[in-house]
Order: C-alpha cells, then structure tokens, then sequence
C-alpha cells in the first residue's frame, strides 16, 4: 500500500508561534482528500534552514533522505511538501541534485501550494519536471540571498550604531551579567558587580576550577568554565562588546568568526589592569612546566630549575637504602614510563646531595 510522509519545515524557531506551521499541516488533509492516500508520518524541521542545505546535512530531512537510501521509505511512496522551498534554498544545481535523487529512487515529491506531483515514472515529463524544479529552486534561492544581504546590511546599521554608543538590544540575545539595561542604557547592577570581581580577585590566588568553586558558595549564577572563558574571550566585563562574522564551511557549515571589539561600549564591570593581570597568572599557571615533584620531607633543592638531558622530562627527587641502617642514597630520577622498555633514563645516583 503506497504511503505518504509529509515534511514541515521552517527555518526560524519563532515560525513555530506563527501561521507556518498550521498552513503546511492543515494542505495535509487536502492532499489525503485528493489523492486517497494516508499521510502515515509527518517529520519536522524546526528552526532548519535550507539555504545551504542544513537540513539535508544534519536535520531529521536527513535521516528521511538515509530511509529512502535504505528502502524504509519505498518506492511509489510521497514525500508531502508545501513547496520545493521547503526541501532546498540552495544553488540551482545542488537543490536539483538532491531532488533527482529522491525521485531516482521512485519516491514521488507532491507539493501542497499548487497540487503538483513529481515522478520519475513517466520520462515524457522529465523536461518539464526539470524545467519547473529549476525554476522554483532558483527563485528560493534568490529570496535567501536576498534575505541574507538585508541580514548583513541590517548587521552593519547595528554595528555603526553601536559604535557611535548607542545601546542595541537585539530581540533574543541576553544582557551581560552584571548589567541591566534601564530607559535605554546599561547600568551597572552593584551585587553582581561585586562577584565579578570576587571572581577575578580569586583567579590570582587559585586556579580556576577552585576559583569557580568558590565562587559559587555564594554567587547566584553557577559559574562554569563556559560561562568564565567567554566573559573573558569577549571582555564585556572591561566595556567591549565583541563583534562577529558568520563564515560558511565547504560543505556548507556556519562557523562564527570573531572579528574585534568595540571599547566603551557598555560600563567597566571591573578594572582592566584586574582583568589583565588575571589573564597573565592564568597562562603562567598553564605554561609551567615545573620539574620535581614536593616530597613531604620538601627534599628537592633543584624542582623548578632542572630537567632530563636525554628525554627533556621532570627530574624527580627519591631515594635509596635503608633509614635503619643509616644509609640513605638520594638522587634525581627521570621517569619516563613510555620509555622504560627501551631506555633507562639516567640517575645521579650514590650521591648524598641534600
């Protein structure tokens, strides 16, 4: 019995509260009505985009495209759509190669807006189906690059207003932590404040997961690596807010690139002689690579300042003989486990050094 799977997609997660969703389910009953045949399945793709072919890439349209590979979904089966704009926005020639493939595979493509099916069974159509898919392909595509261009150009505005210090409060994004943005400014809130710079004040004296420790003893937000590297890699806590640009991989992936700061854009949180200074202790700590290792005795004159000739390793402090008999031997070890069935790192031994 031939079946049919309806895919509903749209591209911003907000679409969801809108007239997308109930348009492309409600062209559902239509096409049950029309056609005789139950809509068995209906999978969604929500907040996917098509432009560059996300959903076929990553989304549940590719885990429908990998049943149709397989023979779960067979031949003489519909895959439901509102329109081709909802399985591809991308080029012409990769949205019509991702088409051909679906209907190669005698899946039939039925799209709801204009009541229109699409089959690999009769070749007196091929031109024709081609000559629309192209046709359609190639208008969404336009409207994406075109929807893409204004993004960009309405970027810019945002960007220059900021840069002449007026506050932009983007519909979504969140307000840094330890600001509040009242009658159209950011001011500073006095107890978060505080913390932030408790926090800085504990990352001189302690490494970080012991400063995110003790930080959250008392703090209202549960601070983690996450959230300190990125107030730190964007450096709102010294008044800059950090602009980006999106970058598309070759196979299509968004990767966001971080391409400056604007300073003084929102009120210092901390000093940046702080901020700075624990950047600096934090890259020395990770930088170090001491040698010796602190014995209970603190034994080892030489940790900090002596290492391994042969493999460039710690020189660790031990010690040889028996303390009953008054003969103790103390010497430096390399120990260098990947290496010990083919070397032996060498000792100063039979030394009494200390």
């Amino acid at each position: 019995m031939t079946k049919a799977y309806a895919y509903i997609r749209y591209s911003r997660a907000i679409q969801a509260t809108g007239d997308s969703e109930h348009r492309q389910l409600t062209a559902l009953e239509l096409f049950e009505t029309s056609t005789g045949t139950n809509v068995v399945e209906v999978v969604y793709d929500k907040g996917k985009s098509a432009f560059r072919g996300d959903n076929a890439r990553s989304g549940n349209f590719k885990e429908m495209l990998d049943r149709m590979q397989s023979g779960a979904i067979r031949r003489g089966d519909y895959l439901v759509v509102e329109s081709i704009d909802r399985i591809t926005r991308q080029r012409v020639l990769d949205g019509v190669e991702l088409l051909q493939g679906i209907l190669k595979k005698g899946i039939n493509i039925y799209t709801t807006v204009d009541k229109k099916t699409y089959s690999y069974n009769d070749p007196s159509r091929d031109f024709e189906n081609l000559l629309m898919i192209s046709l359609i392909a190639k208008r969404a595509n336009e409207e994406s690059e075109t929807k893409s261009g204004r993004l960009l150009s309405a970027w810019k505005a945002r960007k220059a207003k900021a840069e002449n210090g007026e506050v932009i409060i983007k519909k979504g994004k969140s307000i840094p932590y330890g600001l509040r943005v009242e009658e159209g400014k950011f001011v500073i809130h006095k107890e978060e404040q505080e913390e932030i710079k408790q926090l800085f004040d504990l990352l001189l004296q302690f490494g970080i997961n012991t400063a995110i420790t003790k930080i959250n003893e008392t703090s209202l937000k549960k601070w983690n690596n996450g959230t300190l590297n990125k107030i730190i890699k964007h450096k709102t806590v010294i008044g800059c807010m950090a602009t980006h640009r999106v970058e598309y991989t070759a196979d299509g992936k968004a990767k966001k690139i971080l391409t400056g700061f604007i300073e003084n854009y929102y009120p210092n949180l901390i000093e940046s002689e702080l901020f700075y200074k624990a950047i600096d202790v934090m890259a020395n700590r990770k930088q170090k690579n001491w040698s010796g290792r602190r014995t209970e005795q603190d034994f080892n004159i030489f940790k900090h300042c002596i290492f391994c000739a042969e493999c460039g390793g710690k020189l660790y402090y031990d010690h040889r003989g028996s303390r009953y008999k008054g003969k103790i031997y103390h010497f430096l070890n390399a120990i260098m486990p990947e290496f010990k069935s083919t070397f032996a790192p060498p000792t100063i031994s039979g030394l009494n050094m200390f």
